[in-house]
């Protein structure tokens, strides 16, 4: 489940084309911890340019974000669900 962050008017005004809000996949808002899931769309230039940005707005906003591959979430959530040890697999 997606959770959106807004983004205030004073840190959209220094940006160009700026979005309402930023979604992350997962989120602690009470914290301000974000986990991003990248799956091949991220490796793109384009897509490597718009997680930097999205990240240093959210870092300039108090957010810890935290990035990994979908197969590594797909990984931990398979050692989760069937009890393995996720240090086994390298997570």
């Amino acid at each position: 489940m997606e959770y959106p962050i807004g983004i205030p008017g004073e840190i959209r005004a220094k940006l160009e084309s700026p979005p309402r809000c930023y979604k992350v996949d997962i989120a602690n808002p009470a914290a301000r911890q974000a986990i991003e899931v990248d799956g091949n769309s991220h490796h793109s230039t384009l897509g490597r340019l718009r997680d930097r940005r999205k990240e240093a707005v959210l870092t300039a906003l108090g957010w810890c974000v935290c990035r990994v591959s979908n197969r590594d979430a797909m990984r931990l959530a398979r050692c989760l669900t069937l009890g393995s040890d996720p240090m086994l697999y390298g997570l």
